[in-house]
């Protein structure tokens, strides 16, 4: 378990450091019309639930336990 964990972290912290380093590359360029690479590297669709449906999304996922 600790090795999962261990590369877990080493994933994330690689992760974050490829942003920064890109980050401090277009703020240095002004390369302000190109996509961030956090949100190239994030495909995940914006969450339009609203609070009451994500609520109700909880309290599903909990009745099933």
């Amino acid at each position: 378990m600790r090795y999962v964990l261990a590369k877990n972290q080493e994933k994330f912290e690689e992760k974050t450091y490829r942003i920064y380093v890109t980050d401090c590359v277009r703020a240095y360029l002004h390369n302000e019309g190109n996509p961030r690479y956090a949100d190239m590297i994030d495909k995940t669709p914006p969450d339009d639930r609203s609070p009451d449906d994500i609520i109700n999304h909880i309290k599903n996922g909990l009745r099933k336990l």
